[in-house]
């Protein structure tokens, strides 16, 4: 059974068209065999669940909601299978890649990102003739990289026609899953000996993305490259994310700071090696759990970042340190960072403002779930409830955060 995503507004009036389009395009994938994913949130999130609840082949296990958090209690009444991811705005990259297909229903900026990553992901994607940031795409390509089209649907059944029609040309292109495991830590030691004549190196952890270790002077960060079966885009993503570095390498170079280390970059066929100086300081958990940071540091952060015009929409207390001279400082450059636009930064600003409310906790409790609530939100109704916090206080301190930024 193929499961095709479906996306769109996130928030609809009781009576916008698209709940109605919504409603019959889930009733209808179920009818014909298909299963329905999406963000399990609510607008066409909902409608699209609910209609596929009402199709009279709907069994259990038809209805995804991939959610951007860990709170399952956040999701539409009608999910019945949920993927809490904690990620975020990264959660788009989650529900598309589990698809066959993308169906778009309208949508902004939110629905821009996963037409985004459907059209790289080699998707075939349709979309319905209604208002929204889909109707600029309309029978058009999103870029030179495809010979296809984001195909425009004038109704519901015509979306299914399509689907129907031309989906069997696009199996050639679902992720059939990592075929080159990653190098482990004793290959990645054996490989900076060999190719950058560095030994000795101490290690120091290990991420998502690569392994980090150190020598008496410098820092150095591996970051693994994956190799796709089916997927052609491994020489894309290597390059556009070397590209991406370099760029926040010359946007760093000559700039007097402390909050980010200026870096340099090497490029391997398996990966890429960034090195920056070591510098003497303390993880801010342990930091914080003694000596809690007033909110200008936060405030200060958050203004290099804007003036940088770059974005680490990853922060967490993890990846922040304090120097001799108390400055919060990022020390994980990687994947992660991109360059500023507005919905990022605001994103980074409530992750920044969460570990200055929570800054005495980070030690002895895990608050991702909080930090991935305020990628898309500034409801902070949560912490306050969870930690027994003065609203009217969060809410003033917030708002200083925000002004203080000149946001």
């Amino acid at each position: 059974m193929k499961t095709i995503a479906v996306i769109g507004d996130a928030s609809l009036s009781p009576n916008d068209i698209k709940n109605t389009i919504a409603l019959e395009l889930g009733e209808l994938l179920i009818d014909n065999g298909y299963r329905v994913a999406n963000g399990g949130l609510g607008g066409v999130m909902e409608s699209v669940s609910k209609g596929a609840r009402n199709s009279k082949h709907y069994t259990k296990g038809c209805v995804i909601g991939v959610l951007p958090n860990y709170d399952t209690g956040m999701q539409n009444p009608y999910i019945d299978v949920s993927i809490p991811t904690g990620l975020g705005l990264s959660q788009a990259n989650v529900l598309i890649s589990l698809a066959q297909a993308v169906i778009i229903v309208g949508g902004k900026a939110g629905t821009l990102a996963e037409i985004a990553f459907a059209w790289q992901m080699q998707k075939l994607m349709i979309a319905l003739d209604v208002e929204g940031i889909a109707q600029n795409f309309l029978d058009k390509p999103l870029d030179s990289r495809r010979k296809d089209k984001i195909y425009k649907a004038h109704s519901v059944k015509h979306a299914l026609e399509l689907l129907n029609a031309k989906i069997k040309e696009y199996d050639p292109y679902v992720f059939k899953g990592i075929e080159k495991a990653r190098m482990d830590t004793q290959k990645v030691q054996h490989f900076l000996s060999q190719h950058c004549k560095l030994k000795d190196l101490t290690f120091l952890a290990e991420r998502p993305e690569g392994f980090v270790f150190r020598d008496n002077q410098n820092v150095y960060k591996w970051l693994d490259f994956y190799k796709h079966s089916k997927w052609q885009d491994e020489f894309i993503t290597k390059n556009a994310l070397c590209y991406q570095l370099c760029a926040l390498q010359e946007s760093l170079a000559n700039l007097k700071q402390e909050h980010l280390p200026n870096f340099n970059i090497q490029k391997f066929k398996d990966g890429i090696l960034l090195s920056y100086p070591f510098v003497e300081s303390e993880s801010f958990e342990k930091f914080t759990s003694k000596t809690p940071l007033k909110l200008q540091a936060f405030i200060d952060l958050m203004l290099f970042f804007k003036k940088l015009q770059w974005v680490l929409s990853d922060l967490k207390p993890s990846n922040l340190r304090l120097s001799h001279q108390k400055v919060l400082m990022v020390c994980d450059i990687g994947h992660s960072i991109f360059p500023y636009s507005k919905v990022l930064f605001m994103g980074m600003l409530r992750r920044a403002f969460v570990c200055f409310v929570l800054q005495d906790k980070t030690l002895q409790q895990d608050i991702k779930p909080y930090l991935s609530l305020a990628n898309n939100s500034d409801d902070f109704s949560l912490i306050i409830k969870d930690f027994n916090l003065d609203s009217t206080k969060i809410k003033q301190d917030f708002k200083i955060f925000c002004e203080s930024v000149s946001l």
